[in-house]
């Protein structure tokens, strides 16, 4: 789902499998977008018509997609590609998504310009990607099996002892890295997505900053009230076209049961736990990929170089990130934001967010996916 930790997590991946080819202070992402290197199916390679070779790129090939696990054609499913998947409490990413759709630029169609414009639609579940609850949960579910599995070794990448590999990645891929000292992340537009390349705040709980305390506890009723009936709203909105990726709620639950039944093509990654510890997921993405950082590596620091490139505050600071317009109209800075765990309280009330995680809970009730709200 979109402001999830996306353009974050394209970094963290990028860095991690061109690791050999690219150190950080190499990296193209001191100067491409993560948008630019890491595309988007739906949204880049296959607009307009377009039908690439896939094949004819060079390895390692990394794409991105904001589609439901069970939309995914079943070439993907089926071949041998990993998938990593993160999703963020539902609470910080509406409001995030707000902050980023205030500034999507495209023909014919009028941006937001406050939440309440679009909170009626968000009520309804009439997202582009779908309610939060239909989304996690397949991924989810897909991911269980292998919880300690960490990035690096769930891509087969598997970091060495290399001393500080590592934590260079982890500063590469720091939100201050890569939403303040990037320039290329500050500037520019994700033109297919309408966004800007810059990501907010990217806190948890910024939502709190946005939301009136009267708006989260309607759109908390309404989620309450309408939850045994969104699977059948979801189907009817999707017949009539009024989804492109199908409710949120559909989107994260799949990934989540497809983590769990196949935990060796999918990894379930949460936001709050990669921002919590950047290092040990870098581990996990490298492993998960089938290129684990080898003994050397993590001795010469690399995990800890790419950590440093794409930690958010370099990501966001850096002039590629700061500066410029994605195709879409929207501003490179748009995709990096606070990036915060819990920020949704400086939006939301203690009553509202009380209200609406006793529905996600009820929703997702037995399968085992919970969220944290705060650091």
């Amino acid at each position: 789902m979109p402001k999830s930790g996306t353009t974050w997590l394209k970094a963290l991946t990028f860095s991690v499998v061109n690791r050999n080819i690219y150190s950080p202070k190499e990296s193209p992402l001191l100067t491409t977008p993560p948008h630019e290197l890491v595309r988007f199916f739906e949204m880049d390679l296959y607009s307009k018509n377009q039908l690439p070779d896939l094949k004819q790129l060079p390895s390692p090939r990394i794409f991105s997609s904001h589609s439901h696990y069970g939309t995914l054609p079943q070439s993907i499913r089926d071949s041998g590609c990993k998938i990593v998947y993160i999703c963020r409490n539902p609470l910080d990413q509406v409001v995030s998504y707000f902050h980023l759709a205030r500034k999507f630029k495209r023909e014919n169609v009028k941006p937001l310009s406050s939440i309440d414009e679009g909170f009626d639609n968000v009520c309804l579940g009439i997202l582009s990607q779908g309610p939060f609850w239909d989304t996690v949960l397949g991924y989810w579910k897909a991911s269980l099996e292998r919880p300690d599995k960490k990035l690096a070794e769930f891509l087969g990448l598997p970091f060495s002892e290399k001393e500080g590999v590592i934590e260079e990645i982890s500063k590469l891929c720091s939100f201050d890295n890569l939403m303040k000292d990037l320039e290329v992340n500050r500037t520019g537009f994700f033109e297919s997505a309408g966004a800007p390349n810059s990501t907010l705040k990217a806190k948890v709980g910024d939502w709190c900053n946005d939301l009136s305390p009267s708006m989260a506890e309607c759109f908390l009723k309404i989620v309450k009230k309408s939850w045994m009936a969104l699977a059948e709203c979801f189907y009817e909105n999707i017949c009539r076209g009024v989804h492109s990726r199908g409710p949120f709620w559909d989107n994260v639950p799949g990934y989540w049961k497809a983590s769990l039944e196949r935990p060796d093509k999918v990894l379930f990654l949460k936001y709050e736990d990669l921002k919590e510890d950047i290092i040990s997921n870098l581990k996990k993405i490298a492993e998960f990929l089938g290129i684990p950082f080898t003994d050397k590596e993590e001795k010469e620091g690399v995990i800890e170089e790419i950590s440093r490139l794409c930690s958010l505050d370099n990501l966001r600071n850096l002039e590629v990130n700061k500066n410029g317009v994605r195709p879409s109209g929207a501003p490179n800075s748009s995709f990096f934001r606070k990036g915060e765990v819990g920020d949704w309280a400086n939006y939301l009330s203690p009553s509202m967010a009380e209200n609406y995680l006793k529905i996600v809970e009820e929703k997702l009730s037995g399968s085992g996916l919970t969220f944290r709200t705060s650091q």
